[in-house]
């Protein structure tokens, strides 16, 4: 998790990158379409200029917003909300562990 020079405090920007070796095994449709973690008082978006947002099937037919990897990357931004940065309950170091437990156990099924 990196804090880029033009983000305000609270604001984040995590880049997940996938291993040369799960992106040579992996399906490119399990690439895409993860859902982002709900997390207590972090809001998650994915970088819409490098188009890493798309939609994720939420439950029977439902959809909502989520992420997907281009070529082995992906860059999310985090967000402290509805807390002060200092006082949020929901350390970065759990978002990053978060976003790393959906991305492997969307990729383990499918690495071959």
């Amino acid at each position: 998790m990196t804090k880029p020079e033009r983000y305000q405090y609270g604001a984040w920007r995590a880049v997940i990158t996938l291993s040369a070796d799960i992106l040579s095994q992996a399906r490119p449709e399990v690439m895409t379409g993860l859902r982002f973690p709900k997390l207590p008082h972090r809001l998650i978006i994915a970088d819409r200029k490098e188009k890493y947002g798309c939609a994720a099937a939420a439950n029977e037919g439902e959809f909502e917003p989520g992420f997907a990897f281009i070529n082995g990357i992906s860059e999310l931004d985090v967000y402290s909300y509805g807390e002060a940065e200092d006082f949020n309950p929901t350390s970065l170091r759990e978002v990053a562990a978060a976003l790393s437990e959906i991305a492997d156990e969307r990729l383990r099924p499918y690495v071959v």
